[in-house]
């Protein structure tokens, strides 16, 4: 029986999932013993050593220009496209290159590509697939965003290239969500929302489901709306609170706003949790009088205060695709909220506010960040297939769902030469070994 792999690579973590040949349900598979998902992370250090994931996080703040995030977002975008000066202004690594030309990374000593170091990510991913399944992987099918065009999706397709890895599908996040969900498999139709709060953006996704049917009606998003944009809030908030109580600016102090920024994703969570959240930053900063130290702890009100307009674009950007689809807010027959901002304090009752309702419960699932490489896995039980067992339409460049993706979309954008390619595969270091899960394979 073919290996079928589910990927979604998405821009804040990455999940594999594969047909259970026991159970013939799609099932995770683990990358370690302790994580179920990859952060896709990538380090590039002073010894040459690249590294991947947790181990790439936990260096961060002491190598913040040479620690890469939200790559999936920049893969496939020109330097002045708005999502990328957007992520310019968040992210603490330098994007160059050219007006009109395709955002570069300056990693190691070399410019490089996005579509390079998510290369290195499906590697790693490609070792544990086929460590954990005993053979190699025979089909992919990925999950991307509804918006992605057709220029980010050849990046997508350059990527699993340089990584060896097939591309037989793009399906796009909204729909691989709703059919792992079991939402398509109701014995009526209903309109759902699916409002995924990533990393990198929040995506409002309007599909209609049911009767073995999934009908994307309308897809938009919000690049200043993702998650880090709520990390940077609460990071500038500490960085005004120190130069209050310090008179010390750290704006050019790489280390510092670096730990400022880890803070603010340490307080987002423990809000996130029900919680005030509390930090302390010893050694911050110095003057001639001493160190400097910071502390500070915030309250939920506080923080729904801080990110007030980032909510309300949120909402905004989930009205924009109900009017796209031609509906109002009374319109929704269900909706979910998933990704790491779902739980955001304030997110969840807005959209309750305007959606009518509350979400649709899903007790049979543990973990809703899995629904999209789930949903992935379940399409690639149908690959090949006159009669797939749920009938999917996507809407604009995402109606390149069909097999041969790769070959379509090269028909339209140019993928790298050969000389690119070899360029960009002699680049390519081997990904560090990671821990394999024990007794993970399904």
């Amino acid at each position: 029986m073919a290996n079928v792999l589910g990927i979604d690579l998405g821009s804040t973590y990455a999940c594999l999932a594969i047909l259970d040949k026991t159970t013939q349900n799609p099932c995770v598979l683990p990358m370690t013993e302790n994580e179920r998902r990859l952060p896709t992370v990538v380090a590039f250090c002073a010894n040459g050593e690249v590294l991947l994931g947790s181990s790439a996080q936990r260096q961060a703040i002491t190598n913040a220009g040479q620690t890469f995030s939200q790559i999936r977002n920049l893969a496939g975008q020109p330097l002045d496209a708005p999502a990328v000066q957007v992520l310019r202004a968040q992210l603490p690594f330098a994007v160059q290159g050219e007006a009109g030309d395709e955002a570069r990374l300056l990693a190691g000593d070399e410019a490089r590509s996005p579509a390079e170091l998510l290369a290195l990510q499906l590697l790693a991913l490609k070792v544990v697939a086929t460590d954990q399944l005993g053979g190699r992987v025979d089909r992919a099918v990925y999950t991307v965003p509804s918006t992605f065009t057709l220029a980010q999706r050849r990046a997508l397709c350059d990527a699993a290239r340089l990584a060896e890895l097939p591309v037989d599908c793009l399906l796009s996040d909204g729909a691989a969500i709703a059919l792992a969900s079991g939402l398509c498999d109701a014995e009526s139709q209903k309109v759902v929302a699916i409002v995924d709060a990533g990393g990198g953006r929040l995506q409002a996704s309007i599909l209609r489901c049911g009767q073995s049917k999934c009908t994307t009606l309308a897809a938009l998003e919000d690049a200043a709306a993702g998650g880090t944009a709520y990390t940077q809030r609460l990071a500038d908030h500490l960085r005004e609170e120190f130069l209050r109580q310090h008179a010390i600016a750290l704006e050019d102090d790489p280390v510092a706003m670096a730990r400022l920024r880890d803070a603010g994703e340490r307080l987002k969570r423990q809000l996130a949790d029900g919680k005030d959240g509390e930090i302390s930053l010893p050694f911050l900063s110095a003057d001639a009088q001493g160190p400097k130290h910071l502390a500070s702890a915030i309250s939920r009100s506080t923080f729904e205060s801080l990110c007030a307009s980032l909510l309300e674009r949120s909402v905004a950007t989930v009205d924009a695709a109900l009017r796209q689809a031609g509906l109002r807010q009374q319109g929704v027959d269900a909706w979910l909220l998933v990704g790491g901002g779902a739980t955001l304090p304030g997110l969840r009752q807005r959209l309750e506010q305007r959606l009518q309702q509350p979400p649709t419960p899903l007790d049979h699932l543990a973990h809703l960040d899995e629904l999209a490489a789930l949903g992935a896995a379940r399409v690639g039980t149908w690959l090949g297939s006159e009669a797939p067992a749920i009938a999917i339409t996507e809407v604009g460049d995402a109606k390149l769902y069909a097999g041969k993706v790769a070959q379509r979309i090269s028909e339209q954008v140019a993928p790298l030469s050969d000389e690119e390619f070899a360029a960009a595969r002699h680049r390519l270091a081997p990904p560090p070994p990671l821990p394999l899960a024990a007794d993970a394979t399904p």
